[in-house]
């Protein structure tokens, strides 16, 4: 299990200079960036990485290098925005989901992340967040919102069907 990133600053602090300049330095410039992203490769592991880490411009971690396989099914489409539930394979073949949803008054995006609940198959991934969106609605939606129920619900028991085929 990966640790809290206090328990990192503490490692990182109870460094020597030596210490710090050869297991610390390579993760970033500086405190904060060195603890945050040596906790991030520690979660790519986790998730089945086995290559060398990838940094960014800005020397963070680019998170995008542990997609195998991504799908987006579209929910619906308000004028400029386009509602979606996306889903990814993770190298340990494990999958997880993100999605992203506007109604009158609310919105969410959740996007793939090496710290999302990883689950054992794609149709568990994708379910999940379409479950927790039905429920949002019924709860939160207005009248308007309310209509998008039954294209999640297809969606979702499209999904379903799918799973007959896996």
């Amino acid at each position: 299990m990966i640790g809290t990133l206090e328990e990192y600053e503490a490692r990182y602090n109870a460094s020597s200079a030596e210490e710090i300049e050869a297991e610390w330095s390579k993760w970033g410039s500086d405190r904060n960036q060195r603890c945050r992203n040596k906790r991030s490769y520690d979660q790519w592991l986790d998730c089945g990485f086995k290559g060398e880490p990838v940094f960014g411009a800005w020397g963070w971690l680019d998170n995008d290098q542990l997609i195998k396989a991504q799908e987006t099914i579209r929910l619906w489409t308000n004028g400029c925005t386009e509602s979606t539930v996306e889903c990814a394979q993770l190298p340990n073949g494990k999958w997880i989901s993100g999605i992203h949803w506007q109604l009158s008054i609310s919105g969410c995006s959740r996007g793939l992340s090496i710290w999302s609940h990883q689950y054992d198959s794609r149709i568990e991934a994708l379910q999940k967040p379409l479950v927790d969106l039905i429920a949002y609605i019924k709860k939160h939606g207005s009248a308007k919102d309310r209509e998008h129920i039954a294209e999640v619900t297809k969606v979702l028991g499209e999904v379903r069907q799918l799973n007959l085929f896996d």
